[in-house]
């Protein structure tokens, strides 16, 4: 049994790996497509960002801190 936060933690940590891959940065959509989530990221991206785990290159673009 996992717990919300715990789903929560391993989904930002992979958004991170991702992104580190990707100096460009992505899209919420673009790290759906590469992460295979059915779920839309933009909200998760946002608090990542406003949580200083990720930065908001341009709109709707997201790289590592």
């Amino acid at each position: 049994f996992v717990t919300r936060g715990a789903d929560r933690g391993a989904m930002r940590q992979q958004i991170v790996a991702l992104l580190r891959e990707y100096p460009e940065g992505l899209s919420p959509a673009q790290i759906r497509t590469h992460l295979g989530v059915e779920k839309p990221l933009a909200n998760t991206m946002i608090a990542m960002a406003r949580d200083g785990l990720i930065r908001r290159i341009e709109p709707g673009r997201y790289g590592v801190a």
